[in-house]
């Protein structure tokens, strides 16, 4: 979508999920956190919302993925709450009623049952994310893995799905004109 930006947001007041288009229209994703399988209290950290420029100005709507605060509880049964309280670093597609795991921690290159927590995200290609996709995310301060690498929380990080080995620093924070502490 050239010359637009796209924001995604969730008004905390109703704890509706909405989009925004480049007409400054609101669109509807999500009737509350209940239709997402989640609880009030419940945290969306992150939120892609899967529009992806395909061949020239084609777009390909994919499906919204997000991923929560770590120890969200989710409703009974979901997999936010199968996943609770390691869920932070895992992420999850939105299939309205509800959501479904669509890739854990591992699958980003990090350690399984881990306290990371993505706070960002993006991926390259049209289409879902499947192996070989790979993942542009950061992750809040103070997760293992920024610590265990000397990585910061303002630095980008990057993996291809599948691929555990590939989880670098694609960004760092100085070269984005930030500090660490940002």
């Amino acid at each position: 979508l050239s010359g637009c930006a796209i924001d995604v947001f969730l008004l905390p007041d109703e704890q509706d999920l909405f989009r925004t288009d480049c007409a400054g229209d609101n669109a509807l994703i999500a009737d509350g956190l209940a239709s997402l399988g989640l609880m009030p209290g419940d945290n969306i950290d992150a939120l892609d919302d899967g529009q992806k420029l395909a061949e020239g100005d084609a777009v390909f709507a994919g499906t919204y993925t997000f991923s929560v605060r770590p120890g969200s509880l989710g409703q009974p049964g979901t997999d936010v709450d199968s996943q609770s309280p390691e869920n932070g670093a895992d992420l999850y597609d939105i299939v309205v009623p509800g959501h479904a795991l669509a890739k854990v921690e591992t699958d980003l290159g990090l350690a399984m049952n881990t306290a990371d927590s993505v706070d960002g995200f993006t991926y390259e290609g049209a289409g879902p994310i499947s192996p070989g996709t790979r993942i542009y995310f950061s992750l809040t301060p103070g997760s293992p893995t920024l610590g265990a690498n000397g990585w910061s929380a303002a630095d980008v990080l990057t993996v291809v799905v599948g691929l555990p080995v590939t989880l670098q620093r694609a960004i760092s924070a100085s070269s984005l004109g930030l500090r660490a502490s940002d």
